[in-house]
């Protein structure tokens, strides 16, 4: 039974469902069938959760579906137990690179000590994305999951007076995308040649060069499966509160998932029950410059950080709209 050798911690909204797809392909990868198991977020207490979240994971009974032979993927579960984690790559066989994208790690307080008492020579991916664009993106994605109705204004400060501030029970908005301490975490723990930073900007201009480079990271073949253009996770909205109703019923997406095998068919179910984002949904001006001011100075740290000129991301942050 193979054990992760590499961990794909984040940022959320930046990619990091891509990467997973990509690798799912590649044929020296193994990732969980669980793409985010989120097990060594370990400050996570299931009794804290968003009940949306609650409800939903406990759609799935973690012994059954190991026991079944994990007969389809799943997109996130708080997975616990040891265990039941190491029996998700049980048959990962003779991959050189076996790996799960849980965008919890980043943010955890614990999960960059706790990877590292696991597995000291894991690599660590990291994926970041210019944070206004980001919010902006988790609150798209938080709308069409039905666990807001809010303007984004107000989703945001109702969100910062939710007594517990871990992943998933509160939405977070503005922490995922403060960086440079998350990042820190595993650089004063893991050596250089262990973590490659990942761009989000990269990914959507050149997708290809992205895989490459993970690749080479991951010492695996060059392989580059071949890519559509596809944007995973895409922002999408629902076109009425029937589907807000519907999305938000207990087990709709894994049955979705389980009964329809034909992605044409399901991307059709969702062309119908969503619409894509479009300028109609852009940011208040005052709140973009509001987080411009909030943001400036962990980009700037972040540029220390990782060596990385971010002027445009400074420049992004300052505009007076978001598209």
């Amino acid at each position: 039974m193979g054990k992760p050798n590499f961990f794909i911690i984040g940022a959320a909204k930046a990619g990091t469902t891509a990467l997973y797809s990509l690798l799912s392909e590649h044929p020296d990868v193994f990732m969980c069938p669980i793409k985010e198991p989120h097990h060594f977020a370990s400050e996570i207490n299931p009794e804290h959760l968003r009940p949306i979240i609650r409800k939903r994971y406990a759609q799935t009974n973690i012994t059954r579906y190991i026991d079944q032979g994990m007969p389809y993927p799943l997109h996130s579960l708080l997975v616990k137990d040891r265990k039941e984690y190491e029996d998700l790559f049980r048959f990962s066989g003779e991959a050189i690179a076996v790996g799960e994208a849980s965008p919890s790690y980043l943010h955890s307080p614990m999960a960059a000590a706790q990877i590292h008492a696991y597995n000291p020579q894991a690599r660590i991916v990291v994926i970041l994305r210019e944070p206004v664009s980001r919010l902006q993106s988790h609150y798209l994605m938080e709308r069409r999951m039905g666990m807001t109705t809010e303007p984004l204004t107000n989703a945001i400060l109702h969100d910062r007076e939710i007594k517990h501030r871990t992943w998933g029970s509160a939405a977070l908005y503005t922490e995922l995308g403060c960086y440079s301490d998350d990042l820190k975490r595993y650089m004063d723990i893991f050596p250089p040649e262990q973590i490659l930073i990942l761009w989000y900007e990269q990914l959507v201009e050149d997708p290809a060069a992205v895989v490459r480079e993970l690749c080479a990271f991951l010492k695996i073949r060059k392989h580059v499966p071949a890519l559509s253009g596809k944007r995973h996770n895409a922002s999408e909205l629902p076109r009425s509160a029937f589907t807000r109703i519907l999305w938000r019923l207990e087990g709709i997406k894994d049955f979705l998932r389980k009964s329809i095998r034909s992605r044409k068919i399901r991307r059709l179910i969702r062309n119908i029950l969503f619409r894509k984002a479009d300028q109609g949904d852009a940011m208040p001006i005052e709140l973009k410059k509001q987080l411009g001011a909030y943001y400036s100075d962990d980009i700037r740290r972040l540029a220390t950080l990782t060596g990385r000129n971010l002027d445009h991301w400074l420049a992004a942050v300052a505009e007076d709209s978001v598209s």
